[in-house]
């Protein structure tokens, strides 16, 4: 009699079909890397937005207790220079150094560190924790939160020319954003919202800074000067130009960003807008200017 055999599925997969598994993987893989790295981006614009929105925040609080805008400090007005370290008049070192125990005209530091109280950051501004890691001054895309207090180092490993004084104080964290130098001023001067009649809804009050990425994370201090710092250039933009960020870029005095296509600013409203890094040098003159007279329509930008 002929024997029944049984024939049992093959559960194993041939070379053929490991392929096409293998590839369609790979498809797979190539279609969602670009929409997670999209995703990823724009959670990054959301949440640099939202930190000058936070910061405009606290700009407003500070002015409304106070009666006035902070400065972006710096020297005394008597013409003397406060050392860095005991913001004693009578030294040679112009640059201011927050203190605690100063404030409005007084204040040596620049606007970030007159602005700690009004977010949430007691603590650092009282005790003076430089090295502390200051995520709302920090734009997630330039990747500066970890180190973003990388050592001072002198000079800096990429821009040459630079003098740097610690007062023995290293790390110092730093700030991807910087204000108007036409609005928030040097000391002894001083700027109310009143005295901004172009209008605090088309008026610049801080942005995004321009960078060269090969210094975020070196500790240089080539116009990317400490937060704590008053009067310097690493706090507070007086350029009309709006760069995207990349190796060699004019950034000294200008804005950028190392988003696609847009920077972010803060109004002196406390609105947040984007401009594009197309936008003209007559346009961004304009949003500049508190007092210059011009009517600039931000839909157009």
């Amino acid at each position: 009699m002929p024997v029944n055999r049984c024939r049992c599925p093959r559960t194993g997969m041939s070379m053929i079909e490991a392929l096409i598994v293998v590839a369609i993987i790979g498809v797979a893989a190539g279609l969602l890397l670009p929409a997670v790295q999209h995703v990823r981006a724009s959670a990054d614009r959301t949440q640099c937005s939202n930190n000058l929105k936070q910061i405009g925040l606290a700009f407003h609080n500070y002015h409304e207790t106070c009666g006035f805008l902070p400065t972006n400090g710096g020297w005394p007005p008597t013409g003397q220079s406060f050392n860095l370290e005991t913001c004693q008049p009578g030294e040679s070192y112009d640059w201011g150094f927050g203190n605690p125990n100063r404030g409005g005209l007084d204040q040596p530091g620049c606007w970030a560190f007159s602005i700690m109280p009004y977010l949430q950051l007691d603590d650092v501004y009282k005790t003076s924790d430089y090295s502390a890691l200051l995520k709302t001054f920090l734009c997630p895309t330039r990747g500066r939160q970890s180190p973003q207090v990388a050592p001072a180092t002198d000079p800096g490993p990429v821009f040459t020319g630079w003098t740097y004084e610690t007062a023995g104080r290293n790390p110092w964290a730093k700030t991807d954003y910087a204000t108007n130098a036409g609005v928030i001023l040097p000391r002894p001067k001083l700027m109310t919202l009143v005295r901004i009649t172009d209008g605090t809804s088309t008026t610049i009050l801080a942005g995004e800074k321009s960078m060269d990425p090969r210094a975020y994370n070196t500790g240089g201090w080539g116009w990317d000067e400490p937060l704590f710092t008053g009067g310097s250039s690493g706090t507070s933009r007086s350029g009309a130009i709006v760069n995207r960020d990349a190796p060699g870029v004019t950034f000294e005095y200008n804005w950028g960003t190392p988003h696609v296509d847009v920077c972010h600013f803060l109004f002196a409203d406390g609105s947040v807008h984007p401009i594009s890094t197309d936008v003209s040098v007559t346009t961004m003159e304009a949003l500049l200017t508190p007092q210059g007279g011009e009517i600039i329509n931000l839909n157009s930008l």
